[in-house]
């Protein structure tokens, strides 16, 4: 049985903002390693550091639900429900908004480094939010949700 259009696409992109998000976290947390070793630190060290930061944890929460919605389409699993799509939203959409108006003035990247940089802070929180508002079913969804996913 195949899916509706709507949800065939909806997996499709799904897949696209997963891929992405997958990659530019594990470049990331490469990116992290190889400096604390340079700095005489352990891997493990590094790949802690990379995972401390709300950015890394959140571009995750994307990547794995995104997986999830490119596998089994929406639905009652936990990954796949509306508000926990939702929720995942609101989290993107506080990386992508503190990062624009608070620190992107505060660092320079380039070379691969840079190409991560727009994709955690800038690519996947537009492409996210933009497959929130096209696709995500929010008729269960209460105006007051939100509050309680940033409490």
């Amino acid at each position: 049985m195949s899916l509706p259009r709507s949800q065939a696409l909806a997996a499709v992109v799904a897949s696209l903002i997963a891929i992405v998000a997958w990659l530019a976290v594990a470049i990331q947390i490469v990116l992290t390693t190889k400096t604390a070793q340079a700095n005489g630190f352990s891997a493990g060290y590094g790949v802690v550091k990379a995972l401390s930061y709300f950015t890394i944890l959140t571009n995750m929460l994307v990547a794995i639900v995104t997986t999830a919605v490119s596998r089994r389409g929406f639905g009652d699993t936990l990954l796949t429900r509306p508000s926990m799509l939702s929720a995942t939203a609101v989290y993107i959409a506080v990386v992508g908004a503190i990062y624009a108006l608070l620190l992107k003035a505060m660092w320079e990247p380039s070379g691969l480094q840079l190409w991560v940089d727009v994709a955690l802070h800038d690519a996947v929180p537009i492409l996210y939010v933009l497959f929130w508002f096209v696709f995500v079913p929010k008729g269960a969804l209460a105006w007051s949700m939100p509050f309680v996913w940033l409490g």
